[in-house]
């Protein structure tokens, strides 16, 4: 069988293992475009809305837009290099 469920506005889909949760607040790294061809691959740490978690997938009610690309491999170690640049920065740990 099959069934055909129109998707609902403004809101994606994102594998489980794309989500990150840091001090009690969810976000993802979202792809970001090169400028040009000497760029390097950038990913920016966006807050998630969540709403609605399942087993291996979470639907977003705001942060990530459609077609954008989360990292959901090496997020933990994306999370990680962002948190030591904040620290670095401002020599205080994330809040």
């Amino acid at each position: 069988a099959s069934l055909d469920i129109p998707p609902v506005n403004n809101q994606t889909v994102i594998p489980r293992s794309a989500v990150v949760v840091m001090n009690g607040h969810e976000y993802a790294f979202v792809r970001k475009s090169p400028k040009d061809s000497k760029d390097e691959e950038r990913f920016e740490r966006v807050e998630l809305v969540i709403a609605e978690e399942r087993s291996d997938h979470v639907v977003i009610a705001s942060g990530v837009k459609a077609r954008e690309e989360v990292a959901s491999r090496g997020s933990l170690i994306l999370a990680q290099i962002y948190e030591d640049q904040q620290t670095v920065a401002t020599g205080m740990p994330l809040e």
